[in-house]
């Protein structure tokens, strides 16, 4: 039997080629729609507390700096406005990331899901202004005037608390319209932020005092980034992605607040005046100590401490508990390493694959090789041996 060993080869190769290339179609859509899923951008809102301003120049930033771009999110920034609460928005799922004050804390003890993701301001920012001719310099000075105190205005309320002052003592009204009910002499006091109070004063030549919370024991966190846990659960890695390009964006605006203070000029307000602007970053600066401390840093204990003064303050139970408050990027390390192994033996899997289907073919063509061989071998000894038992002389032409 003849054997055409050059068509044969051929076959398998063919055979061969064909089944390579089917795997290799299979890896590349398996890590080409990983890839594409990831590249595709998801959309993001984000809740501000207030009005454009340096306040969230750090987003800003982010945008701008194509911070988020990269890591495949289209953020939208959106301003609060009158009858528009943070918490309220996250939990409707009208926006899915938020900046709020330390009372998101109290919250969460009444069982809305939020965890925080990181502090901005190391120290909050909140004080008390009081019109110099009132003659307030300290918190026991307050008894008996009026002071006006918004909702979440938490540090004021446990320095008094600190300070032994009862509220009732103090004709507190809520915080209603602008600075003008202080310079007017309609208040004598008003709670306010030390990153643009003071210099709205100093612009209206009024001359005041500051009461700060930090001077009497009471030291919160300032603004801070949070979210949901229905959030986290979803998509635990847009929150890492999100909160990473975010803070990446604080340390760009942090450094260049003249070039980030044109930016919101240009493209987001102008409601605050340069100046203003500028004033606003030094002071943040000095609140958020990026020279010292990893901006957005957390430190549990320090949380453990406001809500041990929240306590005092009678706004959250004794037995409260900061289980799933604080952000934990890697919630469950087994559970990260379960999918990692899982990958791993889909990889090797693939990898056994292809090896053993080229151990198979090999085997295959060698039985082939093998077999083509002996029938040549077989050939040439039966040709020998009639070479061998023929008469006289045997000619061969080639």
């Amino acid at each position: 039997m003849k054997i055409n060993m050059k068509k044969m080869l051929e076959k398998f190769i063919k055979k061969r080629y064909i089944s390579c290339l089917y795997i290799s179609v299979c890896l590349f859509l398996f890590f080409s729609c990983n890839t594409s899923y990831a590249e595709a951008k998801k959309k993001i809102v984000l809740q501000l507390k207030w009005k454009h301003q340096f306040q969230f120049a750090g987003y800003y930033a982010a945008i701008e700096k194509g911070y988020y771009k990269d890591a495949g999110l289209d953020v939208i920034l959106k301003e609060r406005t009158p009858n528009v609460y943070v918490e309220n928005e996250l939990l409707s799922g009208r926006a899915d990331f938020g900046v709020g004050m330390p009372d998101i804390l109290i919250a969460h003890q009444h069982g809305k899901p939020f965890v925080v993701l990181a502090a901005i301001l190391q120290h909050s920012p909140l004080a008390l202004f009081a019109h110099q001719n009132s003659n307030i310099i300290s918190p026991q000075d307050l008894e008996g005037k009026k002071v006006m105190l918004g909702d979440g205005d938490l540090e004021i309320r446990a320095m008094l608390l600190n300070e032994g002052i009862l509220e009732n003592k103090i004709n507190i009204l809520p915080r209603a319209g602008d600075v003008n009910n202080l310079i007017s002499g309609k208040v004598d006091a008003v709670s306010g932020y030390l990153t643009d109070m003071p210099l709205i004063l100093r612009e209206h030549k009024i001359h005041y005092s500051i009461i700060r919370p930090r001077t009497y024991g009471i030291d919160f966190y300032g603004d801070c980034l949070f979210t949901t846990e229905k959030k986290i659960k979803e998509d635990p890695e847009q929150v890492k992605e999100f909160l990473l390009a975010s803070m990446k964006g604080w340390e760009y605006a942090m450094e260049h607040p003249k070039e980030i203070t044109d930016l919101i000029l240009k493209k987001y307000s102008t409601r605050l005046s340069r100046d203003m602007l500028l004033y606003e970053a030094k002071t943040m600066r000095e609140l958020m100590l990026p020279d010292l401390v990893e901006i957005g840093h957390m430190n549990p204990n320090r949380w453990k401490h406001i809500a041990d003064t929240l306590v005092k303050l009678k706004m959250m139970p004794a037995n409260y508990s900061l289980d799933g408050f604080i952000y934990n990027p890697n919630p469950d390390l087994n559970a990260e390493i379960k999918k990692v192994r899982q990958y791993e033996f889909i990889i090797l899997l693939i990898i056994g694959g292809i090896g053993g289907l080229l151990f198979f073919l090999n085997r295959k063509l060698k039985k082939a090789v093998n077999k083509q061989t002996k029938q040549l071998n077989d050939e040439k000894l039966f040709s020998d041996v009639l070479i061998e038992s023929l008469p006289g002389n045997f000619f061969v032409y080639e």
